[in-house]
C-alpha cells in the first residue's frame, strides 16, 4: 500500500500552490514598459521639455523608469524562483509516490520513473539571483548622488542619466534570462507529466495530461524587435512573458487537481 507520508508529502506541495504561484497582470507591465520608455524618448529627442532643465527631468525620469523595471525583475525573478522550488518539490514526491506505487504493480515500468527524475530542473542559488539583484540597483541608487555632489547640475544630471542606463542594462539582461523560463519548464513539466500519466494509465488508472499551452518563443527574434522598435516591443515581450507563466500555472493547477484525485483512490 502506498504510504500516508509520500501521499501526504505529494498533496502538501501542490496545497503550497497558492502562497508560491503568483499572478501578475501582464496588461499591467506592458502599459507601464510602453509608457516609460515613450515618455523618455519623447525627452531624449527634444519633443517635449526645454532646454535648460530637460536632462535633469530627463533623469527624473530615468530613476522612476529604473526603480520600475527593478521592481518587475524583482517579481519576475521571485515567481519564477518559487514556482520552480514548489515543483522539484512536487515532483521528487511524485517520483516516489510512483516507485511505491510500482511496487504494488500500479504503476507501469520502473525504467519510465528513471526518466522522470531526469526531467526534474535544477533550482539556482538564491544568493545568484539576490547578487544579480544587488548589482543592478547600485548604479540607481548612486544616480540621484552624483546629481548632487557635482556643482555643475547639468553635468552630475548628465552622470546621473548615464548610471541610470547602467541599471537598465543590467535589468535588462537579468529580465531577458528570466524571459525563457516559462517556455524551458513548461518543456520539463510537460515530459515528466506525461511519463507519470502513461506510467499511470498502463496500469489501468484514467488521468488527465497536462496540456501544453505556451507557444512558439524565439529568443533571437524577440530581441531583433525589441531593439529595431527602440525597446517599445520589450514591453509586449514582458507581457508576453508573465502571461506565458499565468496560463502555464493555470494548466499546472488543473493537472494537480487529477494527481489529488488519484491520491484519494490510492
Amino acid at each position: 500500500m502506498v504510504s500516508e507520508k509520500v501521499k501526504r508529502r505529494t498533496a502538501s506541495a501542490i496545497r503550497r500552490r497558492s502562497k508560491t504561484d503568483l499572478r501578475i497582470y501582464p496588461s499591467i507591465v506592458l502599459v507601464v514598459v510602453i509608457a516609460f520608455t515613450a515618455t523618455a524618448l519623447a525627452y531624449m529627442f527634444g519633443l517635449v521639455g526645454s532646454g535648460a532643465d530637460r536632462r535633469l527631468n530627463l533623469l527624473g525620469i530615468f530613476i522612476v523608469g529604473t526603480c520600475v523595471l527593478i521592481s518587475m525583475m524583482y517579481l519576475t525573478i521571485s515567481r519564477n524562483y518559487q514556482h520552480s522550488k514548489r515543483d522539484i518539490e512536487l515532483m521528487n514526491a511524485m517520483c516516489d509516490l510512483a516507485v511505491q506505487m510500482e511496487a504494488e504493480g500500479r504503476f507501469c515500468d520502473v525504467e519510465r520513473i528513471q526518466r522522470m527524475r531526469e526531467h526534474i530542473p535544477t533550482l539556482t542559488s538564491r544568493k545568484i539571483w539576490v547578487a544579480l539583484f544587488v548589482i543592478a540597483i547600485i548604479p540607481t541608487i548612486s544616480a540621484p548622488v552624483l546629481a548632487l555632489m557635482i556643482p555643475d547640475q547639468m553635468e552630475g544630471a548628465g552622470y546621473g542619466i548615464i548610471a541610470c542606463v547602467v541599471s537598465l542594462v543590467l535589468c535588462f539582461a537579468v529580465i531577458v534570462l528570466n524571459m525563457g523560463f516559462p517556455k524551458r519548464h513548461e518543456r520539463m513539466f510537460l515530459e515528466f507529466a506525461d511519463e507519470f500519466v502513461d506510467g499511470v494509465r498502463a496500469s489501468g488508472y484514467n488521468m488527465e495530461r497536462y496540456r501544453k499551452v505556451i507557444g512558439v518563443r524565439n529568443l533571437i527574434v524577440m530581441l531583433i524587435l525589441t531593439f529595431f522598435t527602440a525597446f517599445l516591443f520589450f514591453g509586449v515581450w514582458l507581457y508576453l512573458s508573465v502571461r506565458d507563466l499565468n496560463r502555464h500555472m493555470d494548466e499546472q493547477w488543473n493537472f494537480e487537481d487529477s494527481i489529488m484525485d488519484l491520491l484519494e483512490v490510492l
